[in-house]
């Protein structure tokens, strides 16, 4: 195996694990006494993905063919809307953030399963 595969699973990985602990916080989490810790480990799980991404782009290994690659960019596309939703939740005065939370949980939960399919395929691809 590369050296090149060698940092983008460290990275993926990483920010796997990172994505996971997120979940796990924001599931615990009753009462938004740990808002701040799952807002500032979901964004260093973000930054982390986004650079396991360009090390992609940069090493010139983006191959659109793979199932991988399909499975990734839906899971980044969720994970942008995500972050997106805990961030108008955080910082927005809205009216009714419950839906806000609802729908962050619930696109969360599609997060992961994208993440572990994402994870499989990728997996399969080095082995």
């Amino acid at each position: 195996m590369s050296s090149f595969l060698y940092i983008h699973l460290l990275i993926m990985i990483l920010a796997s694990i990172l994505y996971l602990i997120t979940s796990i916080i924001g599931i615990l989490d009753r009462g938004d006494k740990r808002l701040n810790i799952h807002l500032y480990t979901g964004m260093i799980t973000d930054i982390l993905f986004i650079l396991g991404f360009f090390h992609l782009i940069i090493e010139n290994r983006l191959y659109p063919a793979f199932t991988h690659f399909y499975l990734a960019i839906t899971f980044f596309v969720v994970l942008g809307i995500i972050l997106l939703l805990g961030l108008i939740y955080k910082f927005m005065k809205v009216k009714n953030k419950f839906k806000i939370r609802k729908l962050h949980r619930f696109l969360s939960l599609f997060g992961v399963i994208f993440l572990i399919l994402t994870l499989i395929t990728g997996i399969r691809l080095i082995l």
